[in-house]
């Protein structure tokens, strides 16, 4: 069974995330998942590709250490803010009116609607995806892509919504990974894979609105009738409740951050006797400690989180489709696991709310997949899957090195023994010894010439003046006779 592996990166605002999965045929395992603090991304965009290639990289370093493989590209997602939707329509001319359309005719059909659509600034301008709106045939209008295969027509027209957004921006995402020296396999919108990892089919089917709540962005899309009939953002989401923290109780954004994901909640009035507590948080820096009640810890935090909801419901009435959401609302992302969000959108919608966190299509033991903030990640993994040519990672090869075997050390002396402490066996062995120790090599001796012996001094006359020699004669006369005196003393002692 053939195996092959898919690496995905969501460029989150907030964190920046890797999958591993392993492919085995249509069994699918996801076996290595991870995150990291974001740096150079805002509002879900690549702003700094260095400082975002440098993210991309750790994580990729750890996923190799860990599972010992290779990775040599990824998939990612496009940004999701500052992308606007507009509809296309192609028409596919049919050779043989008389033969059943096939699922080829359809991504033939979808080719050359998105080639030939007009975009308004092609150097700035591009296409990050489309998804099928409609197909009209000569007898049949409106029909939906399962029950359009295999009619019979001579004509074939679609209907298809466009996404589309910066070409800038989706440059920058192609310098940071080639900063962090990984190749890109394939780029995918969000919002149209989010929607498959976290919703069921009848909700789709019966309409339902998708949130995803991140740190840098918001975005809704609406699903009816099993298709994708609106998308819209706003660039807010859970750092601007962060900033809020920041602003009013004057602590460091770190610190801010640790607070609102410890203590954050929406709706004070429903948090019981929780409200009544007060945080004591040392600042450090020979700071004096600062309180911060729950209770208005809580107001902040519902103030920012109304006003993005408000933002996304008027999305929804944009839409159109308000009156058809049947399953109501589905929250997911990082920012819905504050307490009592789902509970505030619904006392301010009417409609039902919970919260989505990706489905179990894959076998994973991976800590914090099951997190609504893993919905990207494993959305595109299931986008990427479908395509069998996508493999993103090799198992490094191993080269068996043979270690030549240790050479014995040579005796330079070696010990005799009798036959009585070896056996009768000893000659035999010693002779396989001696056969075995090579003889050492000789020093070579250098001879070394004796020393010339010194050459004999001529005598030399020399004429000595008569006052030195009358000097020498006197010390003489005095040495000798303090000899003699000596040796009188001596004897007078004895």
């Amino acid at each position: 069974m053939d195996e092959r592996y898919i690496a995905a990166i969501d460029l989150g605002s907030s964190r920046i995330s890797l999958g591993v999965a392993l492919v085995q045929g249509d069994n699918t395992q996801i076996i290595y998942y991870d995150s990291t603090p974001s740096e150079g991304v805002r509002t879900g965009s690549v702003f700094n590709p260095q400082r975002c290639g440098g993210k991309i990289r750790e994580l990729l370093d750890r996923a190799e250490a860990e599972l010992k493989i290779h990775i040599h590209q990824i998939v990612t997602n496009y940004p999701k803010y500052g992308v606007k939707q507009e509809l296309a329509t192609g028409e596919l001319p049919r050779t043989d009116p008389t033969s059943s359309i096939s699922d080829e005719e359809l991504d033939s059909l979808k080719n050359v609607s998105l080639d030939s659509y007009p975009l308004d600034n092609a150097a700035t301008q591009m296409i990050y995806g489309a998804v099928v709106q409609s197909f009209s045939t000569e007898e049949f209008i409106n029909a939906r892509e399962d029950d359009v295969v295999g009619m019979i027509s001579a004509k074939l027209c679609g209907n298809y919504k466009l996404f589309i957004g910066s070409k800038r921006t989706s440059d920058y995402i192609d310098a940071a990974c080639n900063m962090a020296q990984i190749a890109i396999s394939d780029k995918y919108f969000g919002p149209e894979v989010e929607g498959k990892a976290v919703l069921t089919m009848n909700e789709m089917e019966n309409g339902v609105a998708l949130i995803n709540m991140g740190a840098g962005v918001t975005s809704v899309t609406v699903y009816h009738k099993g298709v994708l009939r609106y998308y819209g953002a706003i660039p807010f989401g859970g750092k601007s409740i962060t900033d809020d923290i920041r602003y009013e109780s004057g602590f460091s954004q770190n610190l801010s951050e640790n607070i609102k994901l410890a203590f954050g909640a929406c709706l004070p009035d429903k948090l019981q006797s929780l409200s009544d507590k007060i945080l004591q948080v040392d600042c450090g820096d020979d700071i004096p400690p600062k309180n911060l009640s729950i209770k208005y810890l809580s107001e902040i935090i519902t103030a920012r989180q109304k006003e993005i909801l408000e933002a996304v419901l008027w999305h929804i009435q944009k839409s159109g489709l308000a009156d058809n959401l049947r399953s109501g609302v589905v929250l997911t992302g990082g920012g819905c696991e504050l307490v009592n969000t789902a509970n505030l959108l619904k006392d301010l919608s009417g409609y039902s709310v919970r919260i989505g966190a990706p489905r179990r299509f894959f076998t994973t033991g991976c800590e914090g997949l099951n997190s609504p903030a893993a919905t990207t990640c494993t959305g595109l993994i299931m986008e990427a899957r479908k395509h069998p040519h996508i493999n993103c990672a090799e198992i490094p090869e191993t080269i068996e090195v043979e270690m030549a075997p240790p050479q014995q050390k040579e005796e330079l002396f070696p010990v005799e023994t009798s036959e009585e402490e070896t056996g009768p066996e000893a000659p035999a062995q010693e002779k396989e010894k001696k056969a075995e120790v090579k003889k050492p090599k000789r020093e070579k001796i250098t001879k070394v010439k004796p020393p010339k012996p010194p050459k004999e001094r001529k005598d030399i006359n020399i004429k000595v003046p008569n006052w030195l020699k009358k000097i020498g004669e006197f010390q003489e006369t005095l040495f000798d006779g303090m000899e003699e005196r000596s040796d009188e003393v001596i004897n007078n002692k004895e």
